[in-house]
């Protein structure tokens, strides 16, 4: 295989191992920025949203809400211990391929 792709859209030969290089440092920035958000969604919910469920702007725009929702989930693992037979009869096994960046 050939490893130097030359993108569509520039001028500029790129290799693979750059592009991958590339993934992981926007890996990493994606990882920082679900941290900082993550901290700051909690935080504002415990400054916030303790007492009230939804917040407004001045002129009436709805930027957030925090409210109570019901959500279903099966059991899976209960399911097959008490159903085994059927749970595998229900198994939909496939082959796939998965990119992993190291």
């Amino acid at each position: 295989m050939n490893n130097v792709v030359v993108a569509p859209n520039f001028n500029t030969v790129e290799t693979v191992e750059s592009r991958l290089y590339r993934m992981k440092e926007l890996k990493e920035a994606i990882r920082e920025l679900q941290a900082e958000y993550e901290m700051l969604q909690k935080s504002t919910i415990d400054d916030y949203f303790y007492q009230r469920d939804t917040y407004q702007t001045n002129k009436g725009l709805i930027l957030a809400t925090y409210k109570e929702q019901l959500r279903t989930q099966f059991k899976t693992t209960e399911f097959k211990k008490v159903q085994p037979a059927l749970y595998e009869e229900f198994l939909d096994v496939k082959q796939v391929k998965v990119f992993l960046l190291k």
